[in-house]
């Protein structure tokens, strides 16, 4: 999923990985400092107005190491 900023236009890659009614567990894509990696880093607690929109999840780019790919 992407997420919205609370103060400023910004979004995060996301993946949900816990449901509770009207919340959602989402764990954040962080890029790694210097690298055209990406990490699954910080979790937090989003209402689901938070939410964006759905997005495929990321693919692993072949020959890249670890890279990922969103079409």
């Amino acid at each position: 999923v992407a997420v919205g900023g609370r103060h400023r236009t910004v979004h995060f890659y996301a993946k949900v990985t816990e449901v509770d009614e009207e919340e959602l567990k989402v764990t954040y894509l962080d890029k790694v400092k210097g690298k055209d990696v990406y990490t699954w880093a910080d979790s937090a607690w989003v209402t689901t107005s938070d939410i964006v929109k759905k997005v495929a999840a990321p693919s692993l780019v072949p020959g890249r190491g670890i890279a990922f790919s969103f079409d």
